[in-house]
């Protein structure tokens, strides 16, 4: 998915690390690991739109 501000980015990470958190709570350990994964893509994606000369 593409987004025009980082702000969009983080909102999409608090997204996937409640969802990664639910499936946490369910012992669903590997799903959640991978929601986690995508939360920090989303990071580095706003991290890089806001300083892109990194």
């Amino acid at each position: 998915m593409q987004h025009a501000t980082p702000e969009a980015y983080r909102a999409e990470a608090r997204e996937y690390r409640q969802t990664a958190a639910w499936h946490e709570k369910a012992g669903r350990t590997a799903l959640a690991r991978r929601f986690r994964l995508m939360a920090d893509d989303c990071d580095e994606r706003a991290a890089a739109l806001e300083n892109p000369n990194r």
